[in-house]
């Protein structure tokens, strides 16, 4: 792995474990400043903030902890890029499950594309697996785990108003 490629997934992972504190913080106060407790679909939400947070920021970590074992670069991103693929394909699945006990109602447009993006941020993670096309790397894996994250900090951002009664 590459100085650059390591550099950048620690970078990601500290970001991952920032955005799951500053969501904390947020649900914190908005407990502190209501005498209403959480309702179902925030609390869907504040799961998937932590949960997804805390899964980029392990899987930022695992292909430094996996080239302490000496395998060669490409099996280092198999490895990795399979092991985040299940993981997300399985954990993808689980939030969708959770959302439809909270609500039998149409999702709403950004839900869809939240669901579509994370979908093909793990299809990425799966064609790295298999290396069909191309030789499996950090480039593939960073850009899947950025998508995943991303889509978090969009998904907080474009709930806040639910978190903060506005």
């Amino acid at each position: 792995m590459t100085q650059s490629g390591s550099d950048f997934l620690l970078r990601l992972s500290a970001l991952a474990v920032a955005f799951v504190g500053w969501s904390a913080i947020v649900v914190t106060l908005r407990r502190a400043l209501s005498d209403e407790k959480l309702g179902k679909l925030h609390t869907y939400f504040v799961r998937f903030f932590i949960e997804g947070g805390l899964t980029v920021a392990a899987f930022g970590l695992l292909p430094a902890m996996l080239l302490l074992t000496n395998l060669a670069d490409h099996t280092v991103w198999r490895i990795a890029s399979a092991a985040a693929a299940v993981t997300f394909s399985a954990y993808i699945a689980l939030l969708f499950r959770r959302r439809r006990r909270i609500t039998r109602d149409r999702l709403p447009p950004r839900s869809i594309v939240s669901f579509a993006t994370s979908s093909t941020a793990t299809l990425a993670l799966w064609a790295n697996t298999s290396g069909l096309g191309w030789e499996p790397g950090a480039a593939a894996y960073a850009f899947a785990l950025s998508a995943l994250l991303a889509v978090g900090g969009w998904t907080f951002v474009w709930n806040l108003d639910i978190f903060l009664d506005v």
